[in-house]
């Protein structure tokens, strides 16, 4: 599985054709957003790309951060999910 660390929201173009690239290849792909990386969730083109991920989720304290009470539309999780998904990763590649 590749994760993609999404730290940068200037980096929707490249996170959505990774994803697309990597379900072309049949390569699972899973994110994690954090920091201002969680404001990329506020792109169509990257929420479209992210259905297809085995596995999306967003730090939820930078969430509230930066997004304030707004709906999250991923997986809520932490730091300690982060790591998990780092464990499992066969590629990490940070955005």
């Amino acid at each position: 599985m590749m994760l993609l660390v999404v730290t940068r929201p200037d980096s929707s173009q490249i996170l959505a054709n990774l994803i697309r690239a990597c379900v072309r290849l049949d390569q699972k792909v899973s994110c994690f957003f954090t920091n201002d990386g969680v404001l990329a969730l506020d792109n169509k083109t990257v929420l479209d790309a992210v259905q297809s991920t085995e596995e999306a989720t967003v730090c939820m304290e930078s969430w509230r951060t930066f997004m304030g009470e707004a709906a999250c539309p991923v997986q809520e999780g932490s730091q300690t999910h982060h790591s998990r998904l780092v464990a499992e990763a066969t590629a990490i590649v940070s955005l």
